[in-house]
C-alpha cells in the first residue's frame, strides 16, 4: 500500500493518468482573477489573507497559494483542526481575486467517480491521517519496521557470515 501510494509522490501526473485510465478523475478548475484594473490599488498578501480569515474565523489558516500567472486567483486554505490533515480534500479553500481582493466562487465537483475517491485517499492512506491516534501509532510502528529489519538482518549476516570468516582468517595468519 505504501509503495503504491508512494508512487503518487514521485510521479504525480503519471499516477493520476493511470487512475484516470481506470476511472475518470474529475478535473476541478480554479476560478480566475479578472483583468488588472489600472486605477485600482492591488491588495497585498496580508490584506488578502486577512479577508479570507474574516470569512472563515473558526478555522486555522493552513496554506497560502499565490497566483501562478496574471489570471490566477490567490488561494488561502483553512483546516478545522490543528495540526492540519495531510490531504487537500479536508481543507476549506477561499479564492480571492489577486487584483481586487473580491472573493471568487469555488468550483464544485459535479459528481464523484471512483477515480476521485482513489485520488482523495492517496495522501491520507500514505501518511495515516485518518482514523485517529490508533492509526497514527500503527503507521509509526509499521513505518519503523523496515529500518529495524535492515539493522537486525545486518547483525545476523555479520555474525553468521563475516565474523566466522574473519576469525578463521585471523587464526590462520602467522604470528610475528
Amino acid at each position: 500500500m505504501w509503495a503504491i501510494t508512494g508512487l503518487y509522490f514521485v510521479w504525480p501526473s503519471s499516477f493520476r493518468n493511470v487512475v484516470d485510465a481506470v476511472s475518470p478523475v474529475t478535473v476541478v478548475t480554479a476560478p480566475t482573477s479578472g483583468p488588472m484594473v489600472a486605477a485600482a490599488r492591488r491588495p497585498g498578501w496580508r490584506e488578502l489573507i486577512a479577508r479570507a480569515e474574516r470569512l472563515i474565523p473558526d478555522q486555522h489558516m493552513q496554506r497560502v497559494v499565490p497566483p501562478a500567472n496574471d489570471t490566477g486567483a490567490f488561494l488561502v486554505m483553512f483546516s478545522p483542526v490543528r495540526p492540519a490533515p495531510a490531504g487537500r480534500e479536508q481543507l476549506t479553500p477561499v479564492y480571492l481575486d489577486q487584483y481586487t481582493g473580491v472573493v471568487l466562487p469555488a468550483s464544485s465537483r459535479p459528481g464523484r467517480s471512483a477515480g476521485d475517491w482513489i485520488m482523495d485517499w492517496v495522501v491520507p492512506l500514505h501518511v495515516g491521517s485518518f482514523g485517529g491516534m490508533t492509526v497514527r501509532i500503527a503507521w509509526l510502528v509499521l513505518g519503523l519496521a523496515p529500518p529495524l529489519l535492515f539493522v537486525t538482518g545486518f547483525i545476523m549476516w555479520w555474525s553468521r557470515v563475516v565474523r566466522p570468516r574473519w576469525l578463521t582468517a585471523r587464526r590462520r595468519a602467522p604470528i610475528s
